[in-house]
């Protein structure tokens, strides 16, 4: 019986211990993740037809981060935001676009917020990255 445990033991540890390596290594990098953003331009027309353009560099201890996919998705507000998943280029960086829903009545607003997440940090075992970008909108005349 003891031989036994003893194979399960190191059958697990064999299978387990690399994952478990791996998702140790990449919570360590997780802090030292960054996103660095612009949009261009800083407000937007919520009048379905402006956007603003996000430039998004995801950078590791200064270095850029390439190929790694990036998800995004509304957290707050609406309106059409392309691509929702992207991979980052050689220096880091992903452009999305964004264009708002039309303003109403029913649904005053004055920001959007969308949010990004680098599912790429670990090899192994998948670790998160998440921001949010608060995008404003100013409203149509």
């Amino acid at each position: 019986m003891n031989r036994r445990l003893f194979w399960i033991i190191l059958i697990s540890l064999i299978i387990l211990g690399p994952l478990a390596f791996d998702w140790l290594t990449a919570q360590a990098q997780v802090d030292r993740v960054k996103f660095d953003y612009t949009l261009s331009p800083a407000r937007v027309v919520a009048d379905g037809k402006s956007s603003t353009t996000v430039t998004l560099r995801v950078t590791q201890d200064g270095q850029p981060r390439a190929n790694d996919m990036l998800q995004i998705w509304f957290e707050v507000g609406g309106g059409m935001v392309t691509p929702d998943t992207a991979f980052t280029d050689s220096n880091g960086q992903i452009t999305i676009t964004y264009r708002p829903n039309p303003a109403n009545a029913y649904d005053p607003t004055d920001f959007t917020q969308i949010a990004i997440m680098d599912a790429s940090i670990g090899r192994l075992i998948e670790v998160r990255k998440q921001e949010s970008i608060k995008i404003p909108l100013v409203m149509p005349q």
